[in-house]
């Protein structure tokens, strides 16, 4: 497992101690200080003189505004036909949907897996339907899927959600297992904007890319109120990496239960050498008076080649080295020896959260 290497300095705004880690893995794969705002001097052109003529004014007859009546779908509530543990539920125009299915068999590896949601009015029409896949549900693992849909004001309202579970082929799965758990998962309530963060380990040698990480919210009965989705661009062999993501919550929530999953975008990276081809110079990042984190860093290609589709990842963490934010920054083509800047957006942090520590990951 690469090494971190910490780097602690105080953030101009308040002091925050922050450590910088690097990695990086290699596609043969930031701060500046904030510049001072230079004022302009703005062109005033200039008024008229003279007594101007007054012109005559225009009677216009005034026309009453019909009022306007706003449609709103009548909310519904259930659980999913065909999973044992799930729930949907409709707010206006808007439906969620969360529900787990297990993988029972200890010795059935099932490929190209899709699960199938379908939204249905009262007499049976079909309103919606989406697709969730993964390419393996590995042995005796548990996954939740959660889905946000959007539905036209005039379409009638939601009475029924079905769910059900296909795949292409089921094999033994020789040393196929499931790469992945999570960590350190915080729910974070906010003020109308839920989120939820935390780690998602890879405990094999193989490093993956573009993961699909779901979230199941559920009350202290233990029954689901809710749930969000993101994706996490890779995470390094034998190691972590942070996420964030938004809820949709239908009551308090006791607790979360986080399913990260392959996608079909996922590639796997066999190379273990993380550390040699891309260095962080210097990274400035400081919170603004809304909360969020703006700055950047300056990065450069240790190498002699050029470097493509380079991803440079960046993790904050409060002083419980609890997730706060993440930033992600894409770099198309990295010429050797160069140095850029480079000022990626970082997500916002939840509302009380206290961030001191940040951690730099590419590949």
């Amino acid at each position: 497992m690469p090494k971190k290497s910490t780097i602690l300095f105080a953030f101009i705004i308040f002091p925050l101690v922050i450590g910088l880690a690097c990695r990086f893995t290699s596609r043969t794969d930031p701060t500046a200080t904030p510049r001072p705002v230079v004022e302009t001097a703005e062109e005033v052109a200039a008024l008229p003189t003279g007594t101007p003529t007054p012109e005559p004014i225009e009677q216009i007859e005034e026309i009453e505004a019909e009022e306007e009546t706003e449609e709103v779908l009548t909310p519904g509530f259930g659980v999913v036909e065909g999973m044992d543990k799930s729930m949907w539920v409709q707010e206006d125009s808007y439906v969620y949907v969360a529900f787990l299915f297990e993988n029972e068999s200890s010795d059935m590896l099932y490929e190209d897996v899709m699960f199938s949601i379908s939204l249905f009015d009262e007499s049976d029409k079909l309103l919606y339907d989406e697709y969730l896949t993964t390419p393996w549900l590995f042995p005796e693992q548990t996954v939740g899927m959660f889905s946000s849909v959007w539905l036209e004001v005039d379409m009638s309202p939601v009475a029924k959600v079905t769910a059900t579970f296909s795949y292409q082929e089921a094999t033994a799965p020789g040393e196929m297992v499931n790469p992945f758990t999570s960590e350190s998962i915080v729910y974070w309530p906010g003020d109308g904007y839920a989120m939820v963060t935390g780690k998602i380990v890879n405990n094999q040698d193989t490093t993956y890319t573009d993961l699909l990480v779901y979230a199941v919210c559920y009350d202290n009965a233990g029954e689901i109120v809710g749930g969000g989705f993101t994706y996490v661009d890779f995470i390094h062999l034998n190691d972590f990496m942070g996420f964030t993501m938004y809820v949709d919550t239908i009551g308090e929530v006791a607790s979360v239960e986080v399913f990260p999953l392959l996608s079909y975008s996922t590639r796997f990276i066999d190379k273990t050498d993380f550390l040699s081809e891309i260095s962080i110079l210097d990274y400035y990042f400081y919170p603004n008076e809304w909360g969020y984190f703006i700055g950047g860093f300056i990065a450069r290609n240790e190498t002699e080649t050029v470097l493509s589709d380079s991803l440079v990842y960046i993790t904050f963490y409060d002083d419980q080295e609890n997730v706060t934010a993440t930033a992600t920054a894409y770099i198309d083509l990295f010429l050797p020896g160069d140095t850029i800047g480079i000022s990626p957006w970082v997500t916002t942090p939840p509302q009380d959260a206290q961030t001191t520590l940040l951690v730099f990951f590419s590949r």
